[in-house]
């Protein structure tokens, strides 16, 4: 059984989980929109988070998209981040938010890929999130590779430059030129 982890929170609206049935696999989503308790920040949300990737067969796949807005070139002005300096400085309290979460959803997905799941991890072109040392070290010891992609060439109103990071050998496939 696969499920696709897609959390509204992270920026999506559950077209993944929704295209999964559609073809026949088995998925679920972990949406603030569908419970205020799906937020893995809070114990109670984080538990529920762990409760589903335990539900995840090996070879599953956990698709996630974590929130950019503090991530991309948008915000760097008011985040204070940099290539240089991508935690930011300290300064703004939705970055370090922001950190934190990052910092968590990669001990999510240790656990998911100690127990044998892939993952899909996306951000627009221009996010600095793989720079977060906890993710870089993720990526380094699972293999993760980045992938190029538009968006809208998969379905998306608008072209969306993306990138995504997974450990599958099949990821590749979602490339499309710039």
């Amino acid at each position: 059984r696969q499920m696709c982890i897609r959390d509204r929170f992270f920026a999506g609206v559950m077209s993944i989980a929704t295209g999964m049935r559609i073809m026949g696999l088995s998925s679920a989503a972990y949406d603030l929109s569908i419970d205020d308790r799906m937020n893995f920040m809070d114990d109670v949300g984080l538990i529920l988070a762990i409760q589903l990737l335990r539900r995840i067969k090996v070879g599953g796949l956990a698709w996630l998209g974590p929130p950019c807005s503090t991530w991309v070139f948008l915000s760097r002005g008011s985040t204070h981040r940099s290539r240089q300096q991508p935690l930011g400085d300290g300064t703004c309290v939705e970055a370090s938010r922001q950190n934190d979460l990052v910092s968590r959803m990669v001990a999510l997905l240790y656990y998911a890929y100690s127990q044998g799941v892939g993952y899909l991890i996306e951000q627009p072109m221009t996010s600095l999130m793989a720079l977060h040392p906890k993710f870089e070290e993720f990526l380094r010891l699972t293999g993760g590779k980045s992938v190029f992609l538009h968006m809208g060439a998969l379905g998306a109103e608008s072209p969306k430059p993306t990138y995504i990071w997974s450990n599958l050998p099949w990821a590749c496939l979602l490339y499309t030129s710039p």
